[in-house]
């Protein structure tokens, strides 16, 4: 395989690309399906493999640094000391990285008390000395100065860049200097603030090169620096130990006690059957098929798969050659005779996918692919969506063809747009996508990535260019159908069907009734409300104002810390945020209520604002004005627990518990006189179900007999008659009641009650003697997502905690709280969900005139015609009630006004 005429070394700098591949998944990280992030591993061998295929490169080596101290740590003990830890995601990878590479052949370089830019520099010269064109393979510009005749950089394009191969004119050109001798005076001049490396104060690129031109090195600067004048020599005078310090740590070691081997670099046949074992655990059978392609390719011994060579992918381009290739094995569906006829011989299959592509706001066209053709409709003037989707409409509607959308809501709202109905036979990518981990990025790119699936880079192509639409149309259709296959294994492997088919999907239709039902607001109510928070707001800037003796802009964070921690020391050690500015977060100013009247005066003053902004001030834009109504937008596939949220407006964030939120609520109303809001809200459910989860008897018993259950925890723990339990008793056993599936510690209830940190220590002892039970849940709980990496719901929904064993104890203890939460919270939204479906059928059995219109958290809002509240109430109470089983009764609240805050 090595050819004798020209032989091509690359040096890889491991960790350069280690690094650059993991931050290039730093917004959707590959993760598999056991939650393992694979981001840097299968970035790094998708560069590697790029460049094999690309270059007929004879020898290889990736060179890594070790934890050994260098000269350059000895003499400079800041050198790189402001670096901030390597990320779990790459010291977990790099075991994984260097496995990969022994079952590929590939050599790992690497030698104590040297950097990687060392062995590379060193092994470049020997290789130039043998006849070699080596390249070093690094984004870092510091290894420029080792370029020479036979002697290249070759730095990897990232986000559809080329790769870029710099030679002595190159390095010439980019730091605009004379001779490439010149790049280590020009490092050492500016100075490089990742490795912490000082140079000259005040010294740039554009001074560094123009000092350079005219005297020729760092030594010719210092020797005519009398000529030098003003500012510049100044600065120049007074960094001259760290210029030469600087110079020194960033010239690259050419002379390291280390010998090229050349047989060892050679380029040869991988041991399959590890690499194979490695890839099928990693789950990376792309990856695998690119390696196999590319040895056949290069052995010659197997024809070349031109058409999977065709689309394969590149994580930072896409040619003319892939785009063109697909759109030419696309079929054009381009007048309304051809639709008919794509229906007809359509509409006999099991399955097809569709995918509607938008440009801003505008509907370009429609693709649909069964699992042999792919065909496209470009929307136009003689073609229109409405025209084209009435005469599709067939598809759309049979029962026996299951359709593959990507994000189905927004599919029927499309459809409902132009009165076409649509049948609930089908599968939402983006649903299941939620489901197999919550946390994944859901745009279809990342989904391809994380299934391995070979595409062009969609993110890549040029909208403005038809072929490119074309292409992004039919590949995105195309490629829907295999992520479906790949996610209802996965969903069946994962116990997650009956969430999908029974939960999810079902609720889809829902939420989009509930988005075209809307809600009327008043706006006269939000007007009013206005003009008292904007005078309370000013009644509290003034009061702030006399509490600390100063004005100053309150809404500015740094001006608020610097107030309260410098002037008004309110705090001994006040925490900074990384920018070193003082921390004034909700948290942090909580801690320091007990310190001085000002910070109620703050929270209250932040709160009417948010409120202002938010809500009183944005909602009237939000009105339609064909029906007087809002019509938020429910997003299904965004929390982490399984709960719903909403925006346009956001409902779930009005502080219903401040009587400040209370004045929103009452903005809210019913549609005319014959109806009314009626509120239903699930009362303690978490708790309720933290009784069921755990078995906690004491807790369970309290629910049965339908206690008080803050009333009934106090007497227990405070070891009182229930009858004697005080108000004070009360409220801070509630505080412990809701905090504790929260992991609430000693502080942070001091921080919430009057209790010291003691008392409120002695406290939660107390609590959990008194609920063994459920301490010992929320133990079992942490102990499980340790072992399995996941939690999970009383319907099955996942929750993965990839931080759940980190070294890190504040990272890990996030998610050991999330550990006990996740179950509970979860468990809830699942309920709610099945009641909101259920709720639903009923009323459209019934064919009534009420209507399902809000959902915030526990609790539901329907506008109810008078003429119905009663059947409405008892429908809804039995269903939230009854719709899960359960030891530990549901229990419901049920309210009516003419308003929300009435009503709730």
């Amino acid at each position: 395989m090595v050819e004798e005429k020209i032989k091509k070394l690359f040096l890889i700098d491991a960790y350069a690309l280690i690094y650059r591949a993991y931050f290039a998944f730093s917004k959707n990280p590959r993760m598999t399906s056991g939650g393992v992030d694979t981001s840097a591993i299968y970035g790094f061998f998708s560069t590697i493999i790029d460049v094999c295929n690309k270059e007929s490169l004879t020898h290889l080596g990736v060179v890594f640094d070790t934890p050994k101290k260098t000269h350059r740590h000895v003499e400079y003990k800041e050198y790189k000391a402001n670096r901030d830890a390597m990320p779990e995601g790459i010291s977990s990878a790099i075991p994984y990285i260097k496995n990969i590479l022994n079952a590929l052949k590939i050599p790992v370089l690497f030698l104590d008390g040297f950097e990687a830019d060392d062995v590379i520099g060193t092994l470049a010269k020997q290789a130039s000395n043998k006849s070699f064109e080596t390249y070093m393979m690094t984004p870092d510009k510091d290894f420029a100065q080792l370029v020479a005749e036979n002697i290249f950089m070759y730095r990897p394009g990232i986000r559809g860049n080329p790769n870029q191969v710099w030679d002595v004119a190159k390095v010439c050109e980019k730091f605009d200097i004379m001779d490439v001798s010149q790049v280590i005076d020009f490092l050492g001049m500016v100075g490089d603030s990742v490795d912490n490396i000082p140079g000259i104060s005040g010294v740039g690129p554009k001074t560094a090169s123009k000092l350079l031109k005219k005297y020729g090195s760092m030594e010719g600067v210092y020797a005519d620096i009398d000529n030098l004048e003003g500012r510049l020599k100044e600065k120049i005078v007074n960094s001259k130990k760290s210029a030469f310090l600087s110079k020194k740590l960033a010239k690259i070691i050419t002379d390291a006690p280390i010998q090229l081997d050349e047989d060892s670099l050679q380029f040869i046949e991988p041991n399959w059957k590890e690499l194979q074992e490695i890839f099928k655990e990693l789950e990376f059978t792309t990856l695998y098929q690119r390696v196999r392609k590319l040895f056949k390719h290069t052995n010659e011994q197997l024809p070349t798969d031109k058409k999977q060579d065709s689309t394969q992918l590149n994580l930072f381009s896409v040619s003319l050659k892939e785009t063109k290739n697909i759109v030419e094995n696309a079929i054009k569906i381009d007048t309304i005779d051809l639709i008919k006829d794509l229906v007809k011989k359509l509409s006999i299959e099991d399955r097809l996918s569709f995918f509607f592509l938008y440009k801003e706001s505008n509907l370009l066209g429609v693709s649909i692919s069964s699992s042999t053709k792919n065909y496209y409709v470009l929307f136009q003037a003689n073609l229109t969506a409405e025209v084209s989707l009435f005469h599709l409409q067939p598809l759309f509607q049979s029962k026996s063809i299951k359709k593959i959308y990507f994000n189905s809501k927004n599919i029927f709202q499309l459809l409902l747009k132009h009165n076409i109905s649509f049948c609930n036979n089908f599968f939402d990518i983006v649903i299941a996508e939620y489901l197999i981990n919550p946390e994944n990025n859901k745009s279809l790119i990342s989904i391809i990535n994380r299934n391995n699936l070979e595409t062009v880079n969609l993110d890549m192509l040029d909208m403005s260019l038809e072929t490119d639409i074309i292409c992004y149309l039919v590949e995105s259709s195309r490629i829907l159908l295999k992520i479906q296959e790949k996610q209802a294994v996965r969903l069946d492997s994962d116990n997650l069907m009956y969430l999908f088919i029974n939960v999810e999907q079902p609720l889809v239709k829902v939420l989009l009734t509930m988005e075209l039902n809307g809600v009327f607001v008043d706006k006269l109510a939000l007007k009013n409300y206005s003009i008292y928070l904007t005078k309370e707001i000013l009644l509290l800037q003034n009061s702030i104002y006399q509490l600390s003796n100063t004005t100053f802009n309150i809404a500015s964070p740094k001006q608020l810390g610097d107030v309260l921690f410098d002037k008004m020391k309110l705090s001994d050690k006040p925490k900074k945020t990384k920018s070193g500015q003082f921390s004034t977060n909700e948290n942090e100013l909580i801690k320091l209520k007990k310190n001085h009247p000002i910070i109620d005066k703050i929270l209250l003053y932040r709160t009417y604002q948010k409120l202002l902004s938010t809500y009183v001030n944005a909602i009237p834009s939000l009105i339609d004005p064909r029906d007087n109504r809002v019509h938020t937008t429910f997003n299904q596939t965004i929390t982490n627990t399984g709960r719903l949220s909403s925006s346009s407006p956001n409902l779930q964030n009005i502080p219903i518990r401040k009587q400040a939120g209370k004045g929103v609520r009452r903005a809210f109303v019913s549609s005319n006189s014959n109806h009314l809001l009626m509120a239903a809200d699930y009362s303690q459910i978490e708790l309720r179900l933290i009784a069921e989860l755990s078995d906690e008897e004491n807790m369970i018993q309290a629910f049965l007999k339908d206690e008080d259950i803050h009333m009934s925890t106090a007497s227990k723990v405070f070891k009182t008659d229930i009858h004697h339990v005080t108000q004070e008793m009360r409220s801070n056993a509630k505080v412990v009641n809701f905090g504790i599936i929260y992991g609430v510690s000693a502080f942070g209830l001091s921080e919430q009650t009057n209790l010291n940190r003691s008392e409120a220590a002695d406290l939660i002892k107390a609590y959990f003697e008194t609920y063994p039970k459920l301490k010992h849940f929320m133990d079992h709980q942490i102990a499980f997502a340790k072992q399995n990496g996941y939690v999970q719901t009383v319907l099955g929904r996942k929750r993965y905690l990839r931080n759940i064993n980190s070294r890190n104890s504040f990272i890990r203890s996030h998610d050991e709280r999330n550990a006990v939460n996740m179950p509970v919270q979860g468990s809830a939204a699942d309920i709610i969900k099945l009641a909101m479906i259920n709720i639903q059928k009923k009323f459209d059995v019934a064919n009534l005139k009420s209507k399902m219109v809000l959902q915030v958290h526990d609790e539901l809002v329907f506008d109810v015609h008078i003429s119905e509240k009663e059947i409405v109430k008892e429908t809804v109470i039995n269903i939230m009630q009854t719709v899960y089983p359960t030891k530990v009764p549901l229990k419901v609240d049920v309210g009516f006004g003419q308003n929300w805050l009435e009503a709730h």
